[in-house]
């Protein structure tokens, strides 16, 4: 088999990766934790863009040029407002020269309101049309307000319950997704947790400030270890016991403390100042889950297609090289979040959503909620056998399965000398 890829995906551990560990029975801690990260977050994957994070797969995993993570400049000036109008008339003039047809993947959340009310701004009517915003009634839900005033009979809609990218994409289009959004300002499992910190601390004056301070220069990262080794055990608890209904075993109650210090090894090996507990939680998303951000469009939304064709046709729209330099030198100034909850959250998008709607409930009041999971699990079902098969996506962008010849001895091989 080959064994160069560009991500190998860590599941939901469904039937067949459960059979798999019950198989090989592995024993090594290694091993051990990739199934316990596994289980605590998700289908998520990692694969390391800077600072020292070992994976089973090292050596086999590549970065193609335009997910490299670009070096920290400080003096970077351009604002989240004028990166942003700058993408919204590349697609304008993509549009002028080419006469180029673009379908966004709508949610309604903050990332995709930021994308439709961007080209709102900066395209004229005429060049509008050709644009079509694929949504659903969960994306007027979220946010009635915007659909009512700027998407309905404006711009082109389509029933995204009907969507698909290979069909899609045939037809000439090209999909802007915001799926790189929160690897921009962070995740929503950092925001979960904030609330927690005065319980944590027992309510204490010190866990009341550093509830306050999460987001600022007062108060470092490590001083919420106690903090973030007991949210990591209790996301991986209650996946675990759901699971195995059964006592944890005394390697599974470190989990929490493993996690932690292979997450402090990366920080303190890379390129980027890391200070506030918010900037330590947009670090795991932008350096080591970059990739599972963007190769979900692509790789796990489509089955049965030409996926370096799928991935030629989608743009993503937050991963240009500004909006990461932007990213990395907009900590802790109120730009992607603004305090301590989470309707400060993914600040500078939401006051750029602002300047187009004047909506003041959505501008302080609008919560992240992940709908990424709730449109694939509610519109595409038939993804659930073949996610449970899949094994990566290899550096020609084509998937590879468990089942295909060689996967699961390389699997097997890998894991049973993984020291985590």
């Amino acid at each position: 088999m080959q064994n160069r890829f560009l991500i190998v995906h860590y599941t939901h551990f469904k039937k067949h990766h459960r059979k798999v560990f019950k198989k090989y029975n592995f024993s090594n801690e290694g091993a051990k934790f990739f199934y316990n990260v596994s289980l605590a977050f998700g289908f998520n994957s990692y694969v390391p863009r800077d600072g020292v994070w070992a994976t089973p797969w090292d050596g086999d995993l590549v970065l193609h040029d335009q997910h490299q993570m670009p070096d920290p400049d400080p003096n970077f000036s351009k604002s989240f407002e004028q990166i942003t109008d700058e993408a919204a008339r590349d697609i304008a003039l993509r549009i002028r020269t080419n006469d180029e047809k673009f379908l966004i993947l709508y949610s309604g959340g903050i990332d995709s309101t930021t994308i439709v009310a961007a080209l709102i701004k900066n395209l004229t009517t005429q060049e509008l049309e050709n644009i079509t915003i694929s949504m659903s009634l969960d994306s007027i839900i979220e946010n009635e307000y915007f659909y009512t005033h700027f998407i309905k009979d404006k711009i082109k809609v389509h029933d995204s319950h009907e969507f698909d990218m290979k069909l899609t994409v045939s037809k000439g289009y090209t999909v802007i997704v915001g799926d790189q959004g929160d690897a921009m300002f962070g995740t929503e499992l950092g925001t979960k947790l904030y609330p927690l910190i005065p319980h944590y601390n027992d309510y204490s004056r010190k866990g009341r400030y550093l509830h306050e301070n999460v987001a600022t220069t007062k108060a470092h990262h490590t001083e919420y270890k106690d903090a973030i080794i007991k949210y990591f055990n209790a996301c991986f608890d209650s996946r675990y016991y759901k699971l195995h209904n059964t006592d944890k075993t005394s390697f599974d109650e470190k989990f929490g403390e493993i996690y932690y210090n292979k997450l402090i090894k990366n920080i303190e090996s890379s390129k980027q100042e890391i200070y506030s507990l918010h900037d330590f939680f947009w670090w795991i998303i932008f350096n080591t889950k970059y990739m599972h951000c963007a190769m979900r469009p692509g790789g796990i939304q489509s089955t049965g297609v030409d996926r370096k064709f799928i991935f030629k046709k989608t743009l993503n729209w937050f991963a240009s090289k500004d909006y990461q330099l932007w990213s990395m030198a907009n900590n802790n100034n109120g730009e992607k979040i603004d305090g301590h909850t989470q309707g400060k959250y993914k600040m500078a998008a939401k006051k750029y959503i602002y300047d187009v709607d004047k909506n003041d409930w959505y501008l302080y009041y609008k919560m992240k909620i992940p709908s990424k999971q709730i449109i694939v699990n509610r519109h595409r079902p038939e993804l659930d056998d073949e996610m449970d098969i899949m094994f990566g996506i290899d550096e020609d962008y084509q998937m590879i399965y468990y089942n295909n010849p060689g996967v699961e001895e390389y699997f097997y091989e890998k894991l049973k000398n993984y020291d985590g």
